[in-house]
C-alpha cells in the first residue's frame, strides 16, 4: 500500500466533509432524479385520468346530443315530447265535439242520435237485461222443479226473459231518450272544456248540416284569420271512414319527410294515425258503457296554436314550450360539451407525446394484472361494466335526454379506465405469448383431457360421477312417465341408493388416495421406511406401485447427490490450488520480462498485455479459491472485535483512486458513537471491498453513491445505494449466484463472483445480507450483531 493510501487513511480524508466537497456541476442528484421520475409518473397519471374523464365528457355528451339533435328544429315543439299529447288530446275531444255534439238543439233532437250511438246504448241495455236474467234464474233453482221436463225448463226461461224487457222498459225509444239526457250533460261540459283552452284554438265546419263551431271565429275567413297567426296549423277532412290531415309549421306546410325528422311520428303520409271517437253512455241508476268508434259525418277539422313569443302564461302548452326552450338550451351545452371533450382529448394526447417518461401508476396495476389469468381482468371488467349500467343515472323527458353529471363521468371513468387497463394486459400477454398460457379456460380444458385418459383414476371417478346425474335425471324421468305416482316413488329410491353407493365408491377411493399422498409426503421428506399397500386394480393401485418403486431409487439418488457436491467442492478446490502454481511462474517470468530490455516495441506491448491478463486470472482463480471455500464452509475465521465505522473508512481510503477515476461522489452517513461487531477483520474488509468494488464498476458516471451505517436494537445496519449505468432487469435473488452478472454484455471486468463471496461470508459472522432493487437504484444491505463486550478468539 503506497504512502498516500496511508496518509489517507491516517488523517481520516474521506470524512463527511471530504465526501461532500466532491460535487459535479450540471449533474442531478439521485434524489432529484428519483422526484422527478415520481413527479413525471404522477403527472402523467393525472393527465391519463384527465383524458379518460374528456372521452366520458365527450361519449355522454355524444349520446345524449344524438339523441336531442331534433329539438333545433323548431317543429319538434310539437311532438309527442312537449306539445304533441296535449294536442292529440285536444284533437280527438275536438272530433267527438264536431261528430257528437256540434250544437244544443242538435243534441236535444233524437233523429240526430245515430246507429252507432244507439247500438252502443242496446248493447248496455242487453248487459243489464242478462245480469237481472241471471239473478231471476238463480231463484229458479231454489223452487221444487224435481218433475220439469227440458221443455219446462225452457218455457220458463223464455218467461223470466219476456219479464224483464216489459219491465225495464229498454226499447229503442226509452233508450233515445236516455242518450239525449246523458248527450246534453256531455256536450255542455265538454263546450265549456274546448271553449276554456287559452293556446288551443280550433275550427270545426260539418259540411253536413252546415254548422259552424269554433272557439276562436268560425267561418272561412276565420279559418285563414287563425292559419295566418299561428306557429302550429293542422288541418283534418273527415268523409266518412276517409281521412286526410296537413300539417303546417310557422306557415310552412310539412311534408312527411319534415315531420320525420322533427320526431313526430304521429302522423303517416297525409294521414292522421288515430283519429277515433270514445263515447261513454252514463246513467245514474244504470251504470256507463263505454264503446270507440270512427266517425262517418263529413266534417273539416282545423286546430291552432300561437307562435311561441304569442302564448298565454298558465297552461300545459305555455309549459311545454318553455320545456322545450330548456330543452334546445340544455342540448347547445351538450353539443358544445362534445366539441370542447374532442379538442381537450386532442390536447391532453399531444401531452402525454410530449412527456419524456411513459410510466403511469395505472401500469402498476397492469403489471400486476398481468401476474394472474386473463379471466380476472375480463371479469373484473364485467363487473365494471355491470355496476356502471346498474348506477348508470338517466333523465328522461319524454323522448328528450339528458344524462350529463358527475355521476355518470366517474362510472365512465371508472369503466374507461378498466378497459384501458385490461386492454394492456390483453397486449401484453399477447406479446410475450402468455395470453392463454395461464389461462383458467385451458386449464379446465386441459384437465377434463387429463381426467379422460386411460386407467386414469380421474376417468374412473368422471365416468362414476356421469353415470349416477345421468341415471339420476334420465332413469327418474322414464319411471315417472311410465309408472306415474308409483314410478316417482320407485325414482325416489333409486336416487337414494345410487347416492349412498356413490357417496361410498367414492369415499372408498379418496380415503386410498389420501393414504398414497401421506405415504409420498413422507417419502419427500426423506422418511422411506413406510410402504404403501397396493389394493384392488386401477389408477391408484398403479400409482401406489410406482411410488413403492421410487423409495429405493431416491436414496440411491440422495446418496448420488451428496457424493456429487463433495466432488465438485473439491473439484474446485483442487483446480484452484493446481491453477495457482502455474500462475505463480507465469507472473514471475513477466515480471522478469518487463525488468529486461525487450526490444522492439511491439515485445514490450506484447508483454504488458500478458502481465495485464495474467493479473486478471490471478483474481479469477482467487476469488473462485474464495468462493469455495467461502460456500463449503471451509473458510477459517478468527474473530476479533472490529470497529466496523473505521473498517469501512479504511475501506473507502484505499478505493479513493479508482471513486475520483469513477467520477462519482460517495456520500457517507455514521453514528457519532463507535460500534463494534465480533468478526474476522480481514473477511469483513473483503466485503467492504467487494461491495465498493461493484459500485465503481456499475454506478452511472457522475451520481451520488449513498453509504449509511445505522445501529438500531442490537443491529448495525450497513446500507450501500446506487444509481446503475445499465437496466437492472434481473432477480436480486439471482445477482448474489455464483458466476451471475447483471450486466449481461460482460463489457466490464468482474468474475461474477463478488457478491457470492460477500453473501457467503456475511452468513459466516451470522449477519444477513439483502439486495434490493428499485428501478435503477441497487441498494445492498448488510446486518450485523453489534458486539458490547471482549470477542473470544
Amino acid at each position: 500500500m503506497d504512502t498516500k493510501s496511508k496518509n489517507i487513511r491516517e488523517e481520516n480524508v474521506l470524512t463527511d466533509s471530504k465526501i461532500r466537497k466532491n460535487k459535479f456541476d450540471n449533474k442531478e442528484s439521485y434524489e432529484d432524479m428519483v422526484r422527478d421520475f415520481r413527479r413525471m409518473k404522477l403527472a402523467r397519471t393525472l393527465v391519463l385520468i384527465f383524458l379518460t374523464m374528456a372521452i366520458a365528457l365527450t361519449v355522454i355528451s355524444g349520446r345524449d346530443f344524438i339523441q336531442n339533435k331534433h329539438v333545433f328544429k323548431d317543429a319538434s315543439m310539437y311532438n309527442w315530447s312537449f306539445l304533441g299529447d296535449d294536442i292529440d288530446e285536444f284533437t280527438r275531444k275536438v272530433l267527438a265535439f264536431g261528430e257528437l255534439y256540434k250544437t244544443e238543439a242538435y243534441v236535444k233532437d233524437p233523429n240526430n242520435i245515430t246507429v252507432e250511438e244507439l247500438n252502443i246504448a242496446r248493447d248496455w241495455a242487453n248487459e243489464q237485461t242478462d245480469r237481472e236474467y241471471e239473478e231471476r234464474v238463480k231463484e229458479l233453482y231454489q223452487r221444487d222443479t224435481s218433475d220439469w221436463d227440458e221443455n219446462r225448463w225452457k218455457k220458463e226461461q223464455d218467461n223470466i226473459r219476456q219479464e224483464i224487457i216489459k219491465e225495464s222498459g229498454y226499447d229503442d225509444e226509452a233508450l233515445k231518450k236516455m242518450i239525449v239526457e246523458q248527450k246534453t250533460v256531455d256536450y255542455t261540459r265538454n263546450k265549456n272544456y274546448l271553449d276554456s283552452q287559452q293556446n288551443l284554438k280550433y275550427i270545426v265546419y260539418d259540411r253536413a248540416n252546415n254548422i259552424w263551431m269554433s272557439n276562436y271565429e268560425g267561418s272561412k275567413e276565420g279559418i285563414a284569420l287563425l292559419q295566418g297567426n299561428s306557429g302550429y296549423f293542422a288541418e283534418h277532412h273527415i268523409s266518412g271512414n276517409s281521412k286526410q290531415s296537413y300539417i303546417y309549421i310557422d306557415g310552412e306546410k310539412m311534408t312527411p319527410k319534415d315531420l320525420e325528422k322533427a320526431n313526430i311520428h304521429r302522423y303517416n303520409g297525409s294521414y292522421y294515425d288515430d283519429l277515433t271517437i270514445k263515447y261513454t253512455l252514463e246513467d245514474e241508476y244504470y251504470g256507463n258503457h263505454n264503446s270507440t268508434f270512427q266517425p262517418q259525418g263529413d266534417l273539416d277539422i282545423y286546430i291552432a296554436i300561437p307562435r311561441q313569443m304569442d302564448l298565454a302564461v298558465g297552461d300545459n302548452i305555455y309549459n311545454g314550450s318553455a320545456d322545450f326552450e330548456k330543452a334546445q338550451n340544455i342540448t347547445s351545452m351538450q353539443l358544445w360539451g362534445f366539441i370542447g371533450g374532442v379538442i381537450l382529448i386532442i390536447i391532453l394526447l399531444g401531452v402525454l407525446k410530449k412527456m419524456k417518461y411513459k410510466g403511469t401508476y395505472l401500469d402498476d396495476v397492469t403489471n400486476k394484472l398481468n401476474e394472474y389469468p386473463i379471466e380476472f381482468s375480463i371479469i373484473g371488467l364485467i363487473v365494471l361494466f355491470v355496476i356502471r349500467a346498474m348506477m348508470y343515472q338517466h333523465y328522461w323527458m319524454n323522448n328528450y335526454r339528458n344524462t350529463l353529471n358527475y355521476k355518470n363521468v366517474i362510472l365512465w371513468v371508472m369503466a374507461l379506465a378498466g378497459l384501458y387497463v385490461v386492454a394492456k394486459v390483453v397486449v401484453l400477454k399477447y406479446n410475450k405469448g402468455q395470453l392463454l398460457k395461464d389461462s383458467y379456460l385451458v386449464k379446465f380444458y386441459e384437465y377434463v383431457q387429463i381426467c379422460l385418459e386411460k386407467k386414469s383414476f380421474g376417468r374412473k371417478l368422471f365416468l362414476i360421477l356421469a353415470i349416477y346425474v345421468c341415471g339420476l335425471v334420465v332413469g327418474g324421468f322414464l319411471f315417472i312417465v311410465a309408472f306415474a305416482e308409483v314410478g316417482l316413488i320407485i325414482a325416489i329410491c333409486g336416487a337414494i341408493i345410487a347416492t349412498i353407493l356413490f357417496i361410498f365408491t367414492a369415499t372408498r377411493d379418496l380415503a386410498y388416495l389420501n393414504k398414497i399422498t401421506k405415504v409420498a409426503k413422507d417419502i419427500s421428506e426423506g422418511r422411506t421406511s413406510q410402504d404403501i399397500p397396493e389394493k384392488r386394480k386401477g389408477a391408484l393401485r398403479d400409482l401406489a406401485h410406482s411410488i413403492n418403486n421410487m423409495k429405493e431409487g431416491l436414496r440411491t439418488s440422495i446418496a448420488n447427490e451428496t457424493k456429487s457436491e463433495k466432488m465438485k467442492t473439491e473439484l474446485i478446490t483442487n483446480v484452484s490450488h493446481d491453477l495457482k502454481t502455474p500462475l505463480t511462474s507465469i507472473i514471475n517470468y513477466v515480471d522478469l520480462l518487463k525488468r529486461c530490455d525487450v526490444q522492439p516495441e511491439e515485445a514490450k506491448a506484447y508483454v504488458e498485455v500478458l502481465d495485464k491478463k495474467s493479473q486478471r486470472l490471478k483474481i479469477l482463480i482467487d476469488d473462485l479459491f474464495e468462493a469455495s471455500k467461502a460456500a463449503s464452509g471451509a473458510m477459517q475465521l478468527t474473530f476479533t472485535r472490529v470497529e466496523i465505522v473505521a473498517l469501512l473508512r479504511q475501506t473507502l481510503g484505499e478505493a479513493e483512486g479508482r471513486i475520483e477515476k469513477a467520477n462519482l461522489d460517495f456520500k457517507l452517513s455514521v453514528p457519532k458513537e463507535k460500534l463494534y461487531i465480533s468478526a474476522d477483520g480481514r473477511k469483513i474488509w473483503r466485503v467492504f471491498e467487494n461491495l465498493i468494488s461493484n459500485i465503481i464498476k456499475y454506478s452511472l458516471e457522475g451520481t451520488r453513491v449513498y453509504i449509511n451505517v445505522t445501529e438500531y436494537d442490537g443491529k448495525v445496519y450497513i446500507t450501500m445505494k446506487n444509481i446503475s449505468s445499465y437496466e437492472l432487469n434481473f432477480d436480486p435473488e439471482e445477482i448474489t449466484e455464483r458466476f451471475k452478472r447483471g450486466e449481461e454484455s460482460r463489457h466490464t471486468e468482474g468474475s461474477g463472483l463478488g457478491l457470492a463471496i460477500a453473501k457467503n461470508i456475511v452468513h459466516l459472522h451470522g449477519g444477513e445480507f439483502n439486495i434490493d432493487i428499485d428501478g435503477d437504484l441497487f441498494k445492498s444491505t448488510v446486518i450485523f450483531d453489534v458486539d458490547n463486550g471482549e470477542a473470544q478468539s
